[in-house]
């Protein structure tokens, strides 16, 4: 049985991780960023980055969250584990 290097990603790995090393496997392909991108769902921007990031730091950083991105915090600074926010209006519940 002869293996294609794509069936080699570990299905295991966060589905970032997996989506990201396809990405790049394809972009080595050859592929532009905008097929790479529709492949993988995602916007060419983040392939660009993949790719500059990958090209800067190699593969240990694919599937990391680069420094700035992801979701961010709901709380405001200090109002983490303080409960619900009081009503505005002063009434009771």
């Amino acid at each position: 049985m002869s293996w294609n290097v794509h069936q080699l990603v570990d299905l295991s790995l966060p589905h970032r991780q997996v989506a990201q090393a396809r990405g790049l496997l394809w972009a080595a392909d050859g592929l532009a960023n905008e097929e790479v991108a529709r492949r993988c769902e995602v916007d060419s921007d983040t392939v660009r980055r993949w790719r500059a990031r990958f090209a800067e730091k190699g593969v240990s950083d694919v599937g990391i969250i680069g420094r700035g991105r992801g979701r961010k915090s709901s709380f405001a600074g200090g109002d983490r584990g303080r409960g619900a926010p009081a009503d505005p209006s002063g009434a009771a519940r």
